[in-house]
């Protein structure tokens, strides 16, 4: 997947940033539940025409119980990145905190037996408690214990708009591909240009290391 980040915009396969995902309007909710839930559901709310309405029907248990139940159903049905996490962003925004807890553990066990790439990160950002991690103490387990590459934390920094810290992963890179620098030129023109001289007097040093 060619993954593209916050601030190209205008691109389809663009990736947003944890925040930004759960800016969602009641609409998008309500829209979302019409998508996967059975058609008595539906009838249910396809007239909810304000957030106050839509209050009142999420607090009816045997509502929230069948929506719960298809939209675990839809979750478990799904195969492609970008679906599973729009089915995690719902889970997190309608679901009560313990109807949570297993769809997550299960879902860590599972992003944890291999090694992780920028979509595995997508998932699991949704499953993390970020007040009790910082990003940057999560990317650098993930680096240190899980043999994530420098390469991918990198990805996952800018993903987050961290571009200090995606240069420092990148700085653990061999070589950086000029996609990438191109989107660190775009955060900073400082950090860009360090990167530029890093590699540059990396490659004289090794030219003057096997010249010898």
């Amino acid at each position: 997947m060619n993954i593209v980040y916050n601030n190209h915009k205008g691109d389809g396969n663009m990736r947003t940033d944890y925040e930004s995902l759960y800016e969602l309007e009641w609409k998008d909710v309500k829209n979302y539940i019409l998508s996967v839930c059975r058609q008595d559901v539906c009838e249910r709310i396809i007239h909810c025409e304000s957030q106050k309405e839509w209050n009142v029907f999420l607090q009816d248990d045997d509502v929230y119980e069948s929506v719960k139940n298809d939209m675990k159903k839809a979750y478990y049905h799904t195969q492609g990145y970008d679906d599973l996490e729009k089915h995690l962003i719902m889970m997190n925004v309608l679901f009560r905190n313990h109807d949570c807890q297993s769809i997550h553990i299960q879902l860590q066990k599972i992003l944890s037996q291999h090694r992780m790439t920028l979509d595995e990160y997508c998932l699991l950002r949704h499953v993390i408690d970020f007040s009790h991690l910082s990003f940057e103490d999560i990317v650098r387990e993930l680096y240190e214990c899980y043999g994530v590459s420098a390469k991918e934390c990198a990805k996952m920094a800018l993903l987050e708009d961290d571009v200090d810290l995606a240069c420092v992963y990148l700085m653990k890179c061999e070589t950086c591909e000029h996609e990438l620098l191109d989107i660190v030129k775009s955060y900073s023109w400082i950090q860009y240009f360090r990167l530029k001289r890093f590699y540059k007097q990396r490659e004289l040093a090794f030219t003057v290391l096997t010249t010898h």
